[in-house]
């Protein structure tokens, strides 16, 4: 699974763990966000959308910029972008 994401203050905090345990991201109330993955992290931006979420994760050279569209389903998040489709994160 490869993802990139951003951050923006607008509801989303603290951290949502992927279901099949490849990685997570953590939240701030700042509208900024890490992802993990492996032993690794990118950092990004969040932003509220008329929809659920717009995520910018900043690439480091190995992996690309990528754009996230995530939607909120009951208290977990759904990510799709990139090379990631319906991806499902669990909160903390």
């Amino acid at each position: 699974m490869t993802l990139s994401i951003t951050g923006c203050s607008s509801g989303l905090s603290g951290t949502y763990v992927h279901e099949g345990g490849e990685g997570a991201i953590k939240f701030t109330d700042s509208g900024e966000c890490t992802l993990y993955q492996g032993d690794g992290f990118l950092k990004g931006t969040y932003e509220k959308t008329a929809d659920g979420y717009q995520l910018e994760i900043k690439g480091d050279g190995f992996y690309l910029s990528t754009v996230y569209e995530a939607i909120m389903d009951g208290k977990d998040l759904i990510l799709t972008g990139g090379l990631v489709s319906q991806e499902r994160f669990i909160k903390e």
